[in-house]
């Protein structure tokens, strides 16, 4: 029998010649075919390289989960490797385990592929014998531990720019980091060059994000508020659903007190709100925040909108407000101890090194290259380069019989977005578009151009799909 079916016990590898070893009833002929099986079955798992299928038997539930019987949440560990086979069609996907649920009597497994999906034809699942911890092949997904994309701010994309004057509500001052508020507060932001030490921090770094308040508000109302935050998508956000998480972050504020941070999910039905405090006035403090896990009920995304939204307070007016250090229904962002940093124009508030990660235990922050966080980005966010396209629109199909034809470019995007993005053309160009029709990894626009002839249109786009 399989290497699959045979026990750590060896009493139990007691199945008839040549698939196992009856004790004491081994005839000399059965001896001989009973080695050789052995052998066989050692030969084809040392040819199946570095897979090996425990004999788990995967039920389809969707195009990125199935279900396993029993307790199996040790063996399918987070961000481990799986080898996914339907011998129907026949087709062999690779992923990555985000989340192993156990619920009796089954464990739902949640995968990233790197291509196609599940069917209900899964009829086998192999893991890497390779553990995430020990690989030495590190992958972008494998080792992203951190949830937050963006949230070292000296590699941080920032494609719209680097400096806001009196920031609008809703606006993005860092690739994946938004500003919002309601009130008469004004802020200027963007990145600034200070940030922890290496004494500090143990990592070398220059930027931190900054939100400066120039206009105050001295007294908050009660709907009014003041935040930054970011967003986790669904598919990201597996990993630590219905698990202990936590938040690590780097610190300075102009204003000492008590400050929040907020986890809500996009159904704005369920926030876990918790507290720390700024001891020493424009000064580098490391938090950590300990989060239980998020409920099984309320509007949660798994799949490729907002998951979790991570808040930092600055100001909260009373209809926010609600008790610390538990999941609450409803949607809040911060206690009623929050101080009111938007109360001088004199008060700035920056963040460094932000991470989420599974686990009740902050370990050091995880940085990743300049590549790799672009990629991460552009599957949200994307402005295009000036680029310069030149075609046609002068068919002639016999002599004296022509056409105008309005042309079509499909431009693909550097990275599949979570879902079709809204393009909007930025510069350049000596045509409109028709029509453009958005997908997740092109757009196909159509030029409206009245006149015959060659035309050439140099333009940028922007591309945005973000949370």
């Amino acid at each position: 029998m399989p290497i699959k079916n045979w026990s750590t016990n060896p009493d139990d590898n007691d199945a008839a010649a040549p698939y196992g070893w009856k004790s004491g009833v081994m005839t000399p002929s059965q001896v001989e075919p009973t080695v050789r099986r052995v052998m066989a079955d050692v030969r084809q798992q040392c040819q199946t390289g570095t897979w090996f299928d425990w004999g788990d038997v995967p039920t389809y539930v969707s195009a990125t989960s199935f279900t396993v019987p029993g307790d199996v949440t040790s063996r399918y560990t987070v961000n481990l490797r799986l080898q996914l086979i339907d011998t129907t069609t026949p087709i062999t996907l690779y992923g990555t385990v985000l989340s192993a649920i156990y619920s009796a009597p089954n464990t739902t497994i949640s995968v990233y592929l790197d291509s196609g999906g599940l069917t209900s034809d899964l009829d086998s699942v192999a893991l890497s014998m390779i553990s995430p911890e020990s690989s030495p092949l590190p992958s972008l997904m494998a080792n992203r531990a951190n949830l937050v994309i963006g949230g070292n701010f000296d590699n941080n994309p920032s494609q719209d720019g680097t400096s806001f004057t009196s920031v609008a509500n809703g606006t993005y001052i860092a690739d994946m980091f938004r500003y919002e508020k309601t009130g008469t507060m004004v802020h200027n932001a963007g990145t600034t060059a200070n940030a922890p030490t290496v004494a500090q921090a143990g990592l070398f770094s220059i930027n931190s994000l900054l939100v400066d308040c120039t206009t105050a508000q001295g007294v908050i109302g009660a709907g009014n508020y003041c935040f930054v935050y970011t967003p986790i998508e669904g598919y990201n956000f597996l990993q630590i659903a219905q698990r202990p998480f936590v938040l690590s972050f780097w610190v300075k504020a102009t204003k000492t007190g008590t400050y929040c941070v907020s986890f809500r999910n996009a159904g704005g039905d369920k926030s876990y709100v918790a507290e720390y405090d700024i001891i020493n006035s424009g000064t580098w403090e490391k938090k950590v925040i300990q989060v239980s896990a998020s409920p099984s009920d309320g509007t949660w995304n798994y799949t490729n909108s907002a998951g979790l939204y991570v808040s930092f307070a600055l100001a909260v007016g009373s209809t926010y407000q609600t008790t610390a250090g538990t999941w609450e229904s409803g949607n809040f962002l911060a206690t009623s101890n929050q101080v009111n940093a938007c109360d001088s124009a004199t008060n700035n508030f920056q963040i460094q090194f932000v991470q989420v990660e599974s686990g009740s235990q902050a370990t050091e922050f995880q940085g990743r290259t300049i590549q790799e966080e672009i990629e991460l980005c552009y599957r949200y966010y994307f402005i295009s380069p000036h680029t310069f396209y030149t075609w046609s629109t002068h068919v002639e199909i016999l002599p004296s019989v022509n056409f105008v034809l309005a042309p079509i470019m499909a431009i693909n995007f550097p990275k599949i977005m979570r879902q079709p993005p809204s393009i909007t053309k930025i510069s350049g160009g000596d045509s409109d578009f028709s029509d453009v029709t958005e997908e997740a990894f092109n757009a196909q626009f159509v030029a409206s151009i009245a006149a015959d002839g060659q035309h050439s249109d140099p333009f940028s786009y922007v591309a945005d799909a973000r949370l």
